[in-house]
Formats: structure tokens, sequence, C-alpha cells
């Protein structure tokens, strides 16, 4: 009788947790770390796909702002753009193979709705932050970054004063 009973317990768990081990697949989180090792490895036809085609991008500017001064608009062009990116961070690697980089994102939040989700987290030191929002949608059953916005602050610097002319 004790055999039946774990048996048939055993048996009843299973859909639950082949249940949460799909959900777990279709879950945005496992695009956006299969995203982020990516990056890290700098594998760009890897890292590229997780973009949707008409997805769009705002770049904190590097190497002055005249290298990403308006928003990306398209695979393509996100493509071209992280391209800079990925040689510099090759480039300047002591690695000889991947990971290039250790992108290792702190205080994660993940916001679900029907077919589409949005991912934040933060990057960086104390004194030099960065903010990373991944807007992402499920199209044919994949996750798919729709947009993806990148700042960086310097904290320990004057934060500006908000006043009426903040906003024209």
């Amino acid at each position: 009788m004790l055999k039946f009973l774990i048996l048939v317990f055993g048996l009843a768990a299973c859909p639950i947790a082949v249940a949460q081990e799909a959900q777990e697949i279709d879950s945005p989180l496992v695009a956006v770390r299969g995203f982020l090792e990516a990056f890290n490895a700098l594998d760009m036809p890897t890292f590229i796909a997780y973009f949707a085609e008409d997805a769009t991008l705002f770049h904190p500017p590097f190497s002055g702002p005249e290298i990403f001064p308006s928003r990306v608009e398209g695979r393509l062009e996100i493509q071209r753009s992280f391209q800079l990116a990925f040689d510099m961070f090759r480039r300047s690697s002591d690695k000889s193979g991947p990971p290039y980089i250790d992108i290792q994102p702190e205080d994660l939040l993940l916001q679900s709705f029907d077919d589409s989700a949005i991912v934040s987290f933060h990057l960086g030191t104390e004194s030099n932050r960065q903010r990373r929002t991944l807007v992402l949608r499920n199209i044919e059953s994949e996750w798919k970054i729709v947009h993806m916005h990148a700042s960086s602050f310097d904290a320990e610097g004057e934060l500006p004063t908000l006043d009426a002319n903040f906003v024209e």
C-alpha cells in the first residue's frame, strides 16, 4: 500500500514538475539569461538573434555622443552598433576566449504581462551605476527583445535639479 501511495503521489507531482519546467523554458528570464551569456561571450550571431526584426535601442554614449546620438532602429542597425562595442570589448579584454566580459545583473526585476515582459536591472559600481531595461514580446513562441534602454550615470556627481525648464 505504501508503494502504491508513493507511486500515485509521485505521478501526481510529475505534471506539476513538467508544467513548471515548461513554464521556465518559456520564461522571458530564460531569454534574458541566454542574451547575457551571448553578450558576455561576444557571440554576435546568438546575441543578435534575441532581438526582434523591428527592435529599437537607446545606448549610453561611449567615445563621445557622436557614436550613438539617437535611437537605433531595426535588428541590422542594432547589430552594427553593437559590433563596434563588441570589437572594443574584445580588444580591451585580457582573455583569449569567451567569456570576454562579465555582465552580472543586480536588482533584476521581471514584470510579466500576457505576451510581453519588462526586465530591468542595474550594473556597475556604486559610483558608476548603469541601468538596463529590456522589453520583450513573445513572437511565435520565442521571447524577443523589442526595445532595450541602456543608461549610465555617475552616482558621485552632482544630480541635476528639476525645475520648470526641465521638460520643454
